[in-house]
């Protein structure tokens, strides 16, 4: 069976859970680390299923999908404070911490796979290499959106709703 596996990164909507630490407390919540991540925006993935769905051409193949930049969790607050005009504040890296306010927003077995995940990212990263990047032009069919304009679009709907 012809099949296309499509494997992304860390989403950019992930941060949209965040409005609350972000807008009302001035701080970026997720510990993500500081190695860094090509995080993608979701809607890359999506063009990406579709182009695979309905164009002959990536059968039979893997596909990683990847933002062009490596983010962090410092880069990440500090993109935030240059779009919001103020000050963000990473939240550091403290899973235990993150866990204990999490517990109350999801259930116990979902704050233990998310320490996990944000464990290995904070140890090693989730990082593109250059042939990742290159192949995924032609199944995601333009090169990946920029976090930029996402933080600029996700902060504009914050403010305006």
């Amino acid at each position: 069976m012809a099949h296309t596996i499509l494997r992304p990164n860390n989403f950019f909507q992930n941060d949209q859970w965040g409005q609350a630490g972000i807008m009302a407390y001035g701080t970026y919540p997720q510990p993500l680390g500081n190695v860094g991540l090509n995080r993608v925006d979701a809607r890359d993935v999506a063009d990406a299923a579709v182009n695979a769905l309905v164009n002959d051409g990536f059968e039979d193949q893997e596909f990683a999908i990847n933002g062009a930049e490596v983010w962090t969790g410092d880069s990440i607050a500090a993109k935030f404070s240059q779009i919001l005009g103020r000050e963000i504040h990473y939240a550091g890296d403290d899973l235990e911490t993150w866990a204990k306010q999490s517990q109350h927003m999801m259930p116990a077995w979902m704050v233990s796979d998310f320490k996990v995940m944000y464990e290995y990212f904070q140890r090693h990263g989730l990082l593109a290499d250059q042939a990742d990047l290159e192949k995924q032009v032609a199944i995601v069919g333009h090169p990946p959106r920029s976090f930029d304009a996402f933080v600029t679009e996700l902060t504009r709907s914050w403010q305006q709703g």
